[in-house]
């Protein structure tokens, strides 16, 4: 394929440049507010105290951002700092690699950082930090050798065991494959074999097939049309999106569209169901700073228009600046943290149920009472293989137990967490203090 190969190929690698534009990237994920999802943190930190995950830790996305969250815990402590340098480096590391392959560089690092800052991709969750991975794999994919492509295609199935939804990144690469005429076969087997692998070792490791249920078949079985959400907002944003990255392909003429890039970037809307924001597209960031920049070096219209995408994102991020790590250490986990520590021991046991803070757990050292742990709050988890009724048969089992029972939200999903027996049996539970008017501790009866 000669689509960019030239632009990559000949062009010469200046370090101080890469340094500075992966310096520029870092420092966000400092300066500004962040968000540790507690999607990603919990399940990591209850991995550390000997859970497992698909087994006691129920979250079903495949596992490589919780476990190599939970390794870094493990080492270094959980800690605002280390999800910020998580989310940090891997922005670093993307846009390092959009300034090693691209010729205008400062506009294609600006437009990544713009792009990922008016989204709020700063976050501790996979689809922003695999921005990087879909880059190398796209890049790699566009080189002539063999070695190379079935590289490219291996990272896009190492993206997915990151987030299943990734495959559409892999999806999308198979069509250009299709369209250059290329070896489709190795392709496919490369894409696969990073999920088969985490099938065939995780069994073996740990004499079980829960892993298979939680991360594939419970997802292909209405769990879409369960958590199926839409963000107004993304009409706009996706559709802006879109347009650049048509718009900047179509800059270099026809023969662009050979180039696996922009067939990957319109794969990542495909990651934006069942959950429709921008957040959900983020993989195609770095992509799409590439084919900006690309275009820049063919059409200087294209660098005015990214001077004006800063000037927009300046004015947008400033009142953020200094802000904290959201469910961390923000105002309202700080409140809950206090509250946790005067009812539970380090290394005690409490229920969460339903406040936005289940990081709780990490921060104070404490566990579940069933040494369970799935967010109450997702009912389409409590209600799948009895998993709500295993829970509720262990509270009861220990009477006296503490719960921090919230009605925090309890608009969203009132009517089937009210069919789940652990929302009723908190819901009867005694109420020993009222914290506000949203939040109580009460006692397992």
């Amino acid at each position: 394929m000669k689509a960019g190969a030239s632009t990559i190929d000949g062009l010469r690698s200046r370090p101080v440049a890469i340094f500075l534009a992966a310096a520029a990237a870092l420092l966000p994920a400092f300066l500004l507010a962040t968000e540790a999802w507690p999607e990603i943190v919990v399940p990591a930190y209850f991995t550390t105290r000997g859970g497992l995950l698909y087994d006691t830790i129920v979250f079903p996305h495949t596992p490589l951002l919780i476990l190599t969250t939970a390794l870094l815990g493990k080492l270094f402590g959980f800690s605002a700092a280390l999800f910020r340098i998580i989310v940090g480096v891997t922005f670093a590391a993307g846009a390092a690699l959009i300034a090693r392959t691209t010729q205008q560089r400062i506009i294609a690092v600006a437009a990544f950082m713009v792009i990922a800052l008016l989204s709020g991709a700063y976050t501790l969750w996979p689809d922003p930090l695999l921005a990087p991975l879909a880059l190398a794999a796209a890049l790699l994919l566009e080189r002539d050798t063999k070695r190379s492509f079935i590289a490219g295609a291996l990272l896009l199935g190492v993206a997915i065991i990151t987030k299943q939804t990734s495959a559409w990144l892999a999806i999308a690469g198979f069509a250009c494959v299709l369209v250059n005429r290329r070896d489709w076969k190795t392709y496919l087997a490369a894409i696969s074999l990073p999920y088969a692998l985490f099938v065939v070792i995780w069994a073996a490791a740990f004499r079980t097939t829960s892993h298979v249920y939680w991360t594939f078949l419970a997802l292909v079985t209405g769990h879409g049309g369960e958590i199926h959400r839409i963000d107004p907002a993304f009409v706009i944003g996706g559709a802006v999106l879109l347009l650049i990255i048509v718009a900047s392909t179509s800059v270099r003429g026809r023969d662009a569209w050979r180039s696996p890039l922009p067939w990957i970037a319109l794969g990542a809307f495909g990651m934006a169901w069942p959950r429709t924001d921008l957040l959900h597209v983020s993989a195609s960031f770095a992509i799409v700073a590439v084919l900006i920049g690309r275009a820049a070096s063919a059409k200087r219209t294209f660098a005015y228009a990214a001077v004006v995408l800063i000037a927009i994102g300046a004015a947008f991020v400033h009142w953020r600046v200094g802000g904290p790590v959201f469910f961390w250490n923000d105002r309202a986990t700080t409140f809950y943290t206090a509250q946790v520590r005067r009812y539970v021991p380090r290394g005690g046991a409490f229920l969460n149920f339903n406040t936005q803070n289940e990081t709780l757990y990490a921060i104070t050292g404490t566990t579940t009472p069933s040494g369970i742990y799935v967010n109450p709050k997702f009912w389409y988890y409590l209600n799948k293989q009895n998993l709500g009724e295993r829970i509720c048969a262990d509270l009861r089992a220990k009477r006296g137990t503490p719960i921090l029972f919230s009605y925090l939200d309890a608009r969203v999903d009132d009517a089937q967490s009210a069919a789940t027996c652990i929302y009723g049996l908190c819901s009867r539970a005694p109420v020993v203090e009222v914290i506000n008017p949203a939040t109580q501790w009460r006692i397992v009866p």
